[in-house]
């Protein structure tokens, strides 16, 4: 009996032991630790918008579009951290987002990247405005 009671006791522990596992896995993050990811994500976004804005970065629509890639990250990112901090709307962003993919996926392959540079660097400066505002609402909290 005392081998049963001890193979009892080592289960209940090995349960309470992933329980305490499986809860630290689902914490949420806390608020300043929630807005110092959200803070990252909004300077990658930049790093990635003054790469976009060198002409030199996109030669070629395949080049243009794996720019246009490096920024759709960058901004799930921002999204996804966003979710966690309250008060913080990137509504704007996210418009102005939509604006710059609709400029990039009007190129087509009879147009020139030249033509189609106006659109996309009105696009883009639209993006960084917006982004220079949502970093300011996030650093006014």
């Amino acid at each position: 009996m005392r081998k049963g009671a001890t193979g009892l006791a080592l289960l209940l522990v090995a349960v309470a032991l992933m329980a305490m596992a499986f809860a630290g896995c689902s914490s949420s993050p806390t608020p300043q630790e929630a807005k110092a990811q959200l803070n990252t994500d909004m300077q990658t976004l930049n790093t990635a918008m003054t790469a976009f804005a060198n002409p030199a970065t996109y030669t070629s629509t395949d080049s243009l579009k794996a720019a246009t890639d490096n920024l759709q990250k960058a901004f799930n990112n921002i999204v996804a951290s966003a979710k966690q901090v309250k008060q913080v709307n990137v509504d704007n962003l996210t418009s102005a987002w939509n604006d710059l993919k609709s400029a990039v996926s009007n190129i087509n392959s009879d147009q020139s990247l030249a033509e189609k540079a106006g659109a996309i660097q009105a696009a883009l400066a639209n993006l960084q405005t917006a982004w220079q505002e949502a970093l300011s609402a996030l650093n006014a909290q």
